[in-house]
């Protein structure tokens, strides 16, 4: 029976027709289709984790692990911040561990995993850049739960950069 606490993995295994009943009810999925079907990364992260990510609600991914069809969720659009948050003010970010992964996708990979390599790695007061074609809300979504609070900004078309300090 799986649970919140699950990893994707391990759910993916129970049921193999997961990711198409993912996609049924929730067609933000198809954004994270070759991302989450990686092993490593459906490895480390839990059906909660993917609920965050997605913005739908873990009990819905869990019913649908478990054999259910819930109602078909609304997909969300991701953006960027209205506002640029007071703590990004005169903040410094000069040995801010950064992720650049415009290259990664560019080279037909997905950079979930470096990104939270790079989120491990980094220390308590570390800021973490990452450069994106995209604003990355479900990464900021995911890294919340972590303990970290994010700025995106859009600095030209298809270049965005995130800034998350922990909380």
């Amino acid at each position: 029976m799986a649970t919140a606490d699950i990893t994707l993995l391990d759910a993916w295994i129970a049921r193999e027709d997961m990711f198409d009943a993912f996609l049924a009810y929730n067609h933000a999925f198809k954004e994270f289709n070759r991302v989450l079907r990686g092993e490593e990364i459906a490895a480390t992260l839990t059906l909660g984790d993917v609920a965050v990510m997605v913005h739908s609600p873990v009990e819905d991914l869990v019913a649908i692990a478990n054999g259910s069809d819930p109602e078909p969720a609304p997909t969300l659009r991701m953006q960027g911040d209205e506002e640029r948050p007071a703590w990004m003010d005169g903040i410094d970010l000069t040995g801010a561990v950064t992720v650049a992964t415009r290259p990664i996708f560019e080279s037909g990979h997905e950079p979930l995993e470096v990104i939270l390599a790079a989120v491990n790695g980094a220390g308590p007061d570390d800021l973490i850049l990452v450069e994106a074609p995209f604003c990355p809300t479900p990464l900021r979504r995911l890294l919340a739960t972590r303990g970290y609070e994010s700025c995106a900004e859009e600095l030209a078309s298809s270049h965005w950069r995130c800034t998350f300090r922990p909380a």
